[in-house]
């Protein structure tokens, strides 16, 4: 259509109704703007040629949705506490993105135009074919190959043998894993990043059972599957990681020992890494035992 298309995407569900809509402070009876008039005054202010989307991510919740009941009107108003009113165009559109609508009012439901995605509708074929074809060509054409070849085996078997701490949808951890996947330019580096992508979301008990798996899948001798596992892009080659063993501290100064960076926390640290690029940052949810230095 040759329109700019602009999205603004937040969960009004981590913050209070307060963060949202913003409030009037009590002392100097000034307005302070919330997360959601913030971007509504964004959005209002762009030429009428650029399409804008406010993305609400997350459950839909009656203390706020219904604030939002005069929006989703044909008035397309929001009315704040200030007594302020914010008229939005038709180049603005509000998409709500929830697994269900079991906390909405008749009043919310009525004035929403709903799409279903279920996974028998858009399957992780669909999404990975979507999401290859739009790489380059040296790397897109790889994984064109090692995709059906390995991917589907450790993903299937992940799926139907392996645990997981968390409940989680098919696409989920195909979306996950497809982060350690979407860079490899060898094969070597393809099987690594399978080995980070599917086995990190797994359960202890059965990641040595997988890395097994994996390996016999590529027709390659594993190793110690109790060692954490990294890719030499210099030699192409799979290295282990090792524990940094010349750390000293002083007894003095026991307030100042500096992270030991076992082999473990540099492979946590490697894979938090993927998820921190700039440009591509990503949410990430840490899962582990309790004292297990989460935060």
């Amino acid at each position: 259509m040759g329109n700019v298309l602009k999205q603004t995407t937040f969960n009004p569900k981590a913050i209070n109704k307060t963060l949202l809509l913003g409030k009037i402070d009590t002392d100097t009876r000034q307005w302070m703007d919330g997360v959601l008039t913030s971007c509504s005054l964004q959005v209002t202010s762009e030429p009428p040629d650029t399409w804008s989307w406010i993305v609400c991510d997350g459950d839909i919740d009656p203390e706020w949705i219904e604030s939002l009941n005069s929006v989703l009107d044909d008035n397309r108003l929001l009315s704040l506490p200030s007594g302020w009113q914010i008229k939005f165009g038709p180049n603005v559109n509000f998409v709500f993105e929830t697994h269900e609508l079991s906390h909405a009012s008749p009043a919310t439901v009525s004035r929403l135009g709903i799409v279903l995605l279920n996974e028998e509708d858009f399957t992780v074929t669909n999404y990975l074919d979507g999401i290859v074809n739009s790489l380059e060509d040296d790397v897109g054409d790889l994984l064109k190959h090692y995709i059906p070849e390995y991917f589907y085996k450790a993903f299937d078997w992940a799926k139907d043998e392996g645990k997981f701490p968390l409940s989680k949808s098919n696409l989920s951890i195909v979306k996950t894993a497809f982060q350690h996947l979407y860079d490899a330019k060898t094969k070597t580096q393809f099987l690594v990043g399978l080995l980070n992508g599917l086995g990190s979301q797994l359960s202890r008990d059965c990641r040595n059972v997988f890395i097994k798996q994996v390996f016999d899948s590529f027709g390659e001798m594993c190793p110690n599957p109790s060692h954490f596992l990294l890719y030499d892009e210099r030699s192409d080659n799979i290295e282990s990681y090792d524990t940094d063993v010349d750390i000293t501290f002083s007894e003095k100064h026991i307030e100042d020992i500096p992270l030991v960076k076992t082999a473990l926390i540099n492979h946590s640290l490697d894979l938090l890494r993927k998820c921190l690029t700039p440009g591509e940052e990503r949410h990430f949810l840490l899962v582990a035992e309790h004292g297990s230095a989460k935060s």
